[in-house]
């Protein structure tokens, strides 16, 4: 009798190991994110990527869970869409609703109700945060320590870095550091030369903060301690996303974003008459 079930074991565990052969063992939680992550970056790369609709103001940024979704920030409005563009969900919000940031099924929107690029001028700034499955409104923080009125918002690893307005006679820009509870830690000097109206747009990619401006300088690269590495000479003010090593997504002003690769002609070059 024993040796009849020891039989019967033996072969059911042989059954068992030809049909993991055949079928394959379950995907873990690293190989489904892997999938997911060659799936975004090659539809990324397929060509523009459009959000319908007409919205007040302009595109203001772009965030993604890297899996099926797209979100879009339009001053007035927030809409979500899949990879492709297809309309999903889009609400009214406040204005100015600037660049986002998608964080653990949650969509982080920099919020200035207040003054933008003025010395002394009222700021009211916040982080509003929606759901991102549905959008709806979860939660708000103030974030009055961003000077010249909060007008974007990046993510990683525990920290959230917010961006701005700049007054006319500023030679530098500022990026502000949070916590995952929205305390304030530290602010940081970027020795960029004028940007006008600061900084638009944040992520976070391949080691470095990336941060899109209007202008010449559209473009800049600082390392993790945020110190200046690179400006590029591209307007990266509507929108980035890191898509792989030195491609980015390049937002477009009216509700559009498309893969641009960074090229040694992109730097910008200091101009021998340029004071800064």
């Amino acid at each position: 009798m024993r040796n009849s079930c020891n039989h019967a074991s033996r072969s059911f565990l042989l059954f068992l190991s030809i049909a993991l052969m055949v079928l394959g063992a379950p995907k873990s939680q690293a190989d489904e994110k892997s999938a997911a992550e060659k799936t975004f970056v090659q539809t990324m790369l397929n060509g523009e990527v459009i959000c319908p609709g007409e919205y007040g103001g302009h595109q203001q940024g772009m965030a993604t869970d890297r899996k099926t979704a797209i979100f879009w920030s339009h001053t007035v409005a927030l809409a979500k869409t899949d990879l492709t563009g297809k309309l999903l969900k889009v609400i009214d919000v406040p204005t100015h609703s600037g660049d986002l940031a998608y964080h653990d099924g949650k969509v982080y929107v920099a919020t200035n109700l207040g003054d933008f690029n003025r010395e002394g001028g009222k700021r009211d700034s916040w982080i509003y945060v929606y759901n991102a499955e549905d959008l709806a409104l979860l939660d708000k923080h103030p974030v009055n320590d961003v000077e010249f009125g909060a007008g974007g918002i990046a993510y990683h690893e525990g920290r959230f870095i917010i961006i701005g307005g700049l007054p006319t006679e500023y030679e530098e820009n500022y990026v502000y550091e949070y916590d995952e509870n929205f305390t304030f830690l530290k602010r940081y000097v970027l020795p960029t030369g004028h940007t006008n109206v600061g900084i638009q747009s944040a992520a976070y990619h391949n080691g470095y903060w990336w941060f899109g401006c209007y202008g010449e300088k559209g473009l800049v690269q600082v390392d993790e301690s945020f110190k200046l590495v690179k400006m590029y000479g591209l307007n990266f003010a509507w929108g980035i996303i890191g898509l792989e090593g030195d491609t980015l997504m390049q937002g477009g002003e009216w509700g559009s974003m498309k893969a641009t690769r960074l090229k040694p002609s992109d730097v910008w070059k200091r101009n021998t008459s340029d004071n800064e």
